[in-house]
């Protein structure tokens, strides 16, 4: 659509809602160990799917204004379903192995997160909550992947509390588009008043 007529992007955020949700549950089935090692040149166009989707709602996003969510979606779905997804790839092609390079991108990538808790300080308090989960999963993913298979039911589990979140944020972003408001809590830091400042 074209602004200039005053015509207004919706908001894509249910698109990238929807592919983040596919991909947390292939992760958890992953780490629980529930996919077999036939699946594994499927993971690829899977990633590939969610990343596009989550690229192109991050760029709608930013087109409507919407910085924070915008950046994440687009970042994360660059840096978390492409960059993997094409390393799964390269793994069934035989072309090369993910260890330690994705432990340490998945790491880096848990640093993002924690780090985009600061531009969620005014969202909602459910909102917010995917920057310490996000951080704990991604640490706990890029441990797994660096030898601590201790970790892979913390990694699993964190995945399914993340997918649900994904679905519950699919919910709330659909329902905001037909004028319905699902729950999502209150900003952590609210905004102050003109008074205040």
């Amino acid at each position: 659509m074209s602004t200039s007529t005053g015509q207004q992007w919706s908001s894509a955020a249910p698109l990238g809602f929807a592919g983040f949700a596919m991909i947390t549950l292939i992760l958890w089935l992953q780490f629980l160990g529930a996919l077999p090692k036939e699946n594994t040149p499927m993971i690829f166009p899977i990633c590939l799917a969610g990343g596009i989707a989550q690229i192109v709602a991050g760029i709608i996003e930013l087109r409507r204004g919407m910085g924070v969510r915008g950046n994440l979606l687009a970042a994360m779905g660059c840096l978390f379903m492409l960059a993997p997804g094409f390393s799964f790839l390269m793994v069934s092609l035989k072309l090369g192995i993910p260890v330690p390079i994705l432990g340490y991108l998945n790491m880096m990538l848990g640093m993002f997160m924690g780090i985009w808790g600061l531009g969620f300080l005014r969202a909602p308090k459910f909102v917010f909550f995917i920057s310490p989960l996000g951080f704990i999963i991604l640490f706990s993913i890029g441990l797994v992947e660096l030898g601590y298979h201790g970790l892979k039911p913390l990694a699993a589990w964190t995945c399914f509390m993340a997918m649900i979140w994904g679905l519950y944020m699919l919910a709330h972003a659909l329902g905001e588009l037909v004028n319905v408001h699902l729950w999502v809590g209150k900003p952590v830091l609210p905004m102050k008043t003109s008074a205040e400042t």
